[in-house]
């Protein structure tokens, strides 16, 4: 009797250590802490080729395990800085001048450009602002780029995130699709990281490329990065695989919007995308 008795608890401690070395990857809190999960590095490109067809329920689960914590909330460490501050003005005669020619209900954008060449030290970030709107209601997309490479050359002016939206509203707009990329990949690379409405616009532009790896790698990047895709976000996605002749794809995008938008606008037509791709493949 006493040697099973000693068996079965031998038998209990080593499922017990057993247990403890597996939960490792996680910090214990004591009594009243916050829950803080270890943030190892995954390698996604690792994984997805590991996992194959199962890399989407192995990323969520990943997703879940190194999501940001309550901790990092209260901080604000995930949040993105809300402003830049702007160069401050080293000549406020040199403002002035540029300040009169946007006055000037007439005024012409490359002239208000060789301007701000001429007084460098009195431009500021609005001043470059304007004149990219400007330049985009005169339809001179390429004076655009200047501008803002021309900021930060030139008149050593950090573009905002302000600057870097309208950029990209500007570069999706007129379907510059590389141009929408590298705005996205600064955003992320100076922490200002990207909203769900900013993620939209890349998805809008990518939609028209029949090119399903595109969209693919969009929704990776948005799952990376801890940002929900909503309604639009899943439309243009949606639009990007009918282009592409897609149905696997469609499908899941027309399921999740059926699931979590069951209502709008956006859901009905994928549906629609997809029902009428389906007969033209004759699935």
């Amino acid at each position: 009797f006493f040697f099973i008795l000693f068996f079965f608890l031998g038998w209990m401690f080593g499922r017990l250590c057993l247990r403890s070395a597996r939960s490792v990857a996680f910090v214990r809190p004591a009594v009243g802490q916050v829950y803080i999960p270890q943030r190892s590095h995954v390698d996604v490109a690792e994984m997805q080729a590991r996992y194959g067809k199962h890399f989407d329920s192995v990323s969520k689960l990943f997703e879940n395990i190194y999501a940001p914590s309550k901790e990092d909330v209260d901080n604000r460490e995930w949040d993105p800085r809300d402003t830049i501050p702007d160069t401050p003005i080293k000549d406020e005669l040199a403002k002035a001048k540029i300040d009169e020619q946007f006055e000037n209900k007439d005024g012409i954008p490359d002239l208000i450009y060789r301007t701000m060449c001429e007084y460098p030290d009195g431009v500021t970030r609005k001043h470059c602002e304007t004149l990219m709107e400007m330049f985009f209601e005169s339809k001179n997309f390429a004076a655009i780029d200047l501008v803002h490479r021309t900021m930060v050359s030139d008149w050593n002016i950090e573009p905002s995130r302000d600057t870097y939206c309208l950029l990209l509203n500007i570069f999706s707009s007129i379907g510059v699709i590389q141009k929408t990329k590298e705005i996205i990949d600064t955003l992320i690379t100076k922490g200002l990281h990207p909203t769900v409405g900013e993620y939209n616009e890349l998805a809008k532009v990518l939609a028209k490329t029949c090119n399903s790896k595109e969209i693919d790698s969009l929704r990776l990047l948005m799952k990376i990065n801890y940002v929900i895709p909503d309604e639009r976000t899943l439309f243009f996605c949606g639009k990007g695989y009918f282009f592409a002749q897609d149905p696997k794809n469609l499908l899941d995008i027309r399921d999740s919007l059926l699931t979590s938008y069951p209502k709008s606008k956006e859901a009905k037509e994928i549906a629609e995308d997809y029902n009428f791709l389906k007969r033209e493949l004759l699935l």
